[in-house]
């Protein structure tokens, strides 16, 4: 498996966010996250609902509740991770 780092030591989160080039490699279930502003700190997350011709994923919005939304372009352009989940659970 690919392992992508965050600095020069291993992360927590290696072992399951996928490199952005397996981005059309998405996968139902999928935990997306999302930078809101330019400049600002990544902390939106959603979970992928589908992955045919029209993307859906579920978050939490604000005055809304939890909702699924397309993932649209704009949408798209925001997510600075994705992470899957592995086939074999690891030790910890």
């Amino acid at each position: 498996q690919s392992m992508v780092h965050f600095s020069d030591s291993p992360c927590l989160w290696d072992d399951y966010r996928l490199p952005s080039s397996l981005h059309h490699q998405a996968a139902v279930g999928d935990v997306l996250l999302f930078r809101m502003r330019q400049g600002s700190v990544a902390k939106h997350l959603g979970l992928q609902s589908g992955v045919s011709a029209a993307p859906r994923f579920i978050h939490a919005y604000s005055g809304h509740g939890v909702v699924e939304t397309a993932l649209s372009q704009p949408w798209q352009r925001r997510i600075v991770a994705r992470f899957g989940w592995p086939e074999t659970p690891r030790q910890i």
